[in-house]
């Protein structure tokens, strides 16, 4: 027997495939001798066939390489995924085992030759182009099997090609998320007690609804992420990222990070939403060559995910609302639209799972209200199928972020964290948010971020470019001051306010988001998300104090603040009418010693409600705004006459607009509005916030469409809200641009036809913002060496008192091999064994 040796002469491995299927894997030619006897030309044969055997074994072993599978599903029609000159093969049957020998090739245009394979992933890397990616072929080999075994489920939205990808189709039909939907509360009684004199007497428990988790995951090990990542680099126009792949460095840490957070909170927890990447492919079926290329994608999972617990939990779904199914015919995987229930604008919400798994193309949305877009956004991108062609595929967890209030079926009340984020030890509800004193918020007073955007940062990897430009952001709407970094641990934050800051900043935050990578070149810059977010609260809760009282109270129906509004900022001031008041006199103001957190574990356990176990409360937002150092906040203020209000005013009889003096106080001189707040602070007494509430006898009338003008304007809601303008000096804060008829009803109760209770109305408006600053003993590690790993690890062991840790992979690019080892010994130590997540995950190795 004669081998032709490989190289040139080299033929596709054809074997079982007609001319339109051939591949690409070079096999060699075999001929045969026939000059000896017919024993040694079997003998010569099997020893070439297992040297054969052995070179091919070895041209498959220098290919970069991913095993795949497909678990009890059988594919009856050939179906291939095109995105370019890199293919992946996928032979049947596949063991549903992982250590199956089958497996998956990616290859190049261009095979890696024998005697350079170390560099055959690098060169692979350099040479994709931007239209370059992957094709997948599924090899029938079952074909006269009973079709009913072959066919998968009707219903099913996926098929899972390996342990680490599926397959789904592709739509652009997803129903529009509803925005800005109504808050729950308690009664309003209840409600009106605490916010005007801080009491809080339920008559039974009050049960406080579940908060949920979301997690951001990334496998940047994947050869598809990588091939992705590199198209993405060539359409920004990023010359290099070396040093970059670090940062979606696969060491399975998700796995661990859901567990803890799950063994955490317990009963508490709600949802728990993770977050993956997901690629837009062609889908053709091979037997048909005239038939159309179908959109889909390919979605990235983890290798311990049970896909079958999302798509079967998917199809027991109600069909009134269901989502894409993928249906087999014999021919081709046929999309099926999304359905909509006239009374449901949500997604399926899949409740019999507590895991909900989301791809980027299904949050990447924008903000809309009845099928509009904002204008500013419309005239930037004209439709979201424009703006989404330049979005996606995205690698910037920056902007990924930006997309979290577009996760179907989130609470209202979420903790946004890191698949490096652990939670340590058990933590109640209030750890992350009171139901009366709202979110908890985690901030260094020590460290703070500047309203400017250095030149320098806009196109760098690190977070300082995105928080100066969502300080920047803030500061055109609210005063312009330097605002406290947040700690890199898990975030509580709410859907309300994700909600209200993708509409207020709709047009940065969607131009950011086209910006792929970390570095890249488009828009301004990035924006930090969950800092903006956080730091919106935090305004929005100070702007409707001042508002409440300047505008609501104070102003009231008429809109001017006139003698009675003079008389009651002198007895806030604690001036006598009697006093002689000199134009440049200053009013130093004492805060008074309140009992808020004093009195919240009372209130707390007469309601059923946990207190935090691993957190302290230190300011609430029910004191005030947020002192610029929390932890030792200053004792009084000064307040100028002259600065804070009209020369004269004071002494004279002249009238002024309501709304004019609010926006003095909010924005043209934020330190006199400060003060003004610590002033009716003291003035409310010990608790409650009295002071800044109108009369529960004022009330106002707000304006009636006629019955040709019933359309709604854009956010318009049962939600009273103040404008959500992206800058003060343009926005009309009147009564009747801002309140609505109805607006000051509660659920449950009828809807109002009349006058709106200006009480009422403030109060709703203030329960969105509340807030409560904590600290909790935490550790923040970044990792440069598995050493270092192990170090770090070991002291987290050795200090119970943590509650949370987050481990920052920043080792360099090399670092391969035992990182994930140590990582999974220790995730397996803490949180292994069976648990609820017994329902999504497989047998899988740490």
């Amino acid at each position: 027997m004669y081998l032709t040796p490989l190289g040139t002469n080299s033929t596709p491995l054809n074997v079982g495939m007609d001319e339109s299927e051939k591949g690409s894997f070079p096999f060699p030619e075999i001929s045969i001798g026939y000059g000896y006897s017919r024993k040694r030309r079997i003998l010569i044969f099997l020893m070439g066939f297992v040297v054969v055997g052995i070179g091919y074994g070895m041209i498959i072993h220098s290919l970069p390489s991913s095993e795949i599978y497909i678990s009890d599903f059988k594919i009856t029609s050939k179906v291939v995924v095109v995105q370019g000159e890199h293919t992946i093969l996928l032979p049947h049957p596949i063991s549903s085992s992982p250590s199956s020998s089958s497996g998956l090739s990616f290859t190049s245009s261009e095979s890696p030759s024998l005697d350079d394979t170390s560099n055959s992933k690098e060169t692979e890397e350099e040479d994709i182009t931007e239209n370059e990616g992957m094709q997948v072929e599924y090899e029938d080999e079952n074909e006269n099997e009973n079709e009913n075994d072959d066919i998968e489920e009707e219903g099913s939205s996926s098929i899972q090609i390996d342990p680490y990808h599926v397959i789904l189709p592709f739509t652009t039909s997803l129903p529009e998320i509803q925005l800005l939907t109504s808050l729950l509360r308690p009664s309003y009684n209840l409600f009106e007690s605490f916010y005007s004199k801080g009491k809080f007497k339920p008559k039974s428990s009050i049960p406080s609804p579940p908060i949920d988790l979301v997690y951001l995951y990334v496998n940047g090990s994947s050869e598809l992420f990588q091939a992705e990542f590199d198209s993405r680099v060539e359409v920004e126009g990023l010359s290099s990222l070396k040093g970059r792949a670090k940062r979606w460095r696969e060491n399975g840490e998700l796995r661990g990070a859901i567990r803890s957070g799950i063994s955490s909170l317990g009963e508490s927890l709600g949802k728990v939403h993770v977050v993956s990447a997901d690629f837009q492919a062609k889908c053709k079926d091979l037997e048909d060559d005239q038939a159309e290329l179908e959109n889909c994608r390919i979605g990235q999972i983890p290798g311990w995910l049970n896909w079958e617990s999302q798509v079967s939990s998917t199809s027991s779904s109600s069909s009134s609302s269901s989502s894409s199914a993928h249906k087999r015919s014999k021919d081709i995987i046929m999309v099926e639209s999304w359905e909509r229930n006239e009374n449901e604008n949500r997604l399926d919400e899949r409740d019999g799972m507590r895991l909900k798994w989301h791809l980027h193309s299904e949050i990447f949305r924008l903000p809309m209200d009845q099928g509009r877009l904002p204008e500013e956004v419309k005239d930037e991108f004209k439709s979201e199928e424009k703006w989404k062609e330049l979005a996606l595929p995205n690698f910037n967890s920056f902007e990924i972020e930006t997309r979290i209030g577009f996760i179907d079926g989130l609470a209202d009340h979420f903790i946004l964290s890191n698949d490096d984020m652990f939670i340590l030890s058990p933590m109640s509800r209030s750890d992350f948010h009171h139901p009366l004193l709202g979110p908890v918020i985690r901030l260094d007073p020590g460290l703070t971020v500047r309203p400017i955007l250095t030149p320098d940062l806009k196109s760098t990897s690190g977070e300082w470019g995105g928080l100066q430009h969502a300080n920047v952001l803030l500061s055109s709407r609210f005063p312009k001051r330097e605002r406290m970094y947040m700690h890199h641990m898990p975030k509580s934050l709410s859907k309300a306010l994700v909600h209200e800051a993708s509409i207020m900043f709709s047009r940065a935050l969607s131009v950011s988001s086209t910006r792929g990578l970390r570095g890249s070149r488009r828009g301004e810059a990035d924006v930090e998300m969950a800092w903006l977010v956080t730091h919106l609260r935090i305004e929005r809760w100070r702007e409707a104090l001042l508002w409440v009282w300047a505008v609501a109270k104070l102003g009231g129906e008429n809109g001017v603040w006139d003698d009675d509004a003079r008389d009651e900022v002198k007895r806030v001031l604690g001036l006598n009418n009697g006093m002689k008041l000199e134009e440049d006199a200053e009013v130093e103001v004492f805060r008074g010693d309140r009992m808020t957190l004093r009195d919240i574990e009372g209130i707390s356990k007469d309601s059923g409600w946990e207190m935090p176990l691993h957190s302290e409360y230190i300011f609430s937002s029910f004191d005030g705004h947020l002192p610029h150092n929390p932890d030792k906040p200053s004792k009084s203020c000064h307040l100028s006459l002259s600065t804070c209000s009209p020369s004269d005013w004071l002494t004279n009889t002249d009238s002024l607009p309501a709304t004019e003096m609010f926006t003095h106080l909010a924005f043209v001189e934020p330190g006199c509005g400060d003060c003004m707040i610590d002033a009716l602070i003291a003035a409310s007494g010990e608790t409650g916030l009295e002071a800044f509430l109108p009369s529960p006898k004022s009330k106002f009338s707000p304006v009636v469409k006629n019955q040709g003008e019933k359309e709604k304007e854009m956010w318009e809601r049962e939600e009273p809200m103040l404008p959500l303008t992206t800058s003060w000096e343009k926005t009309d804060f009147s009564l009747k641009n801002v309140v609505r008829q109805g607006q000051d009803v509660w659920t449950g109760e009828n809807k109002g036809k009349g006058k709106v209770s200006l009480r009422r109305w403030s109060i709703k408006l203030l329960s969105r913002y509340s807030y409560v600053y904590a600290t909790t003993p935490s550790r923040f590690s970044q990792i440069h060496s598995v050493r270092q790993l192990q170090a770090s690890l070991a002291s987290i062991d050795s200090h119970p008192e943590l509650a949370m840790a987050c481990l920052n992979d920043d080792q360099p690019d090399k670092a391969v091999g035992d990182v994930r080892g140590v990582f999974g010994e220790w995730m397996f130590g803490r949180w292994g064994g069976n648990g609820p997540w017994n329902e999504w995950e497989r047998d899988w190795a740490w």
